[in-house]
């Protein structure tokens, strides 16, 4: 996902401008990842569920 890995980027040249300590950028990266699993699910999720209401919603 194009925002994820833009996020990703700022987080890190965050870091190596000294704009944030490394605690902080683990925490930052590791919420990041989390976000990022539960995006892709719903992304995977959603053409499922509109071929799901196609076919209890076709006569």
């Amino acid at each position: 996902m194009g925002s994820v890995a833009e996020l990703e980027t700022q987080i890190i040249i965050s870091t190596n401008i000294r704009y944030l300590e490394d605690a902080v950028r683990n925490d930052l990266l590791r919420r990041l990842d989390e976000i990022g699993k539960m995006l892709r699910g719903l992304q995977n999720s959603l053409p499922e569920r509109k071929q799901t209401l196609r076919l209890t919603t076709s006569p």
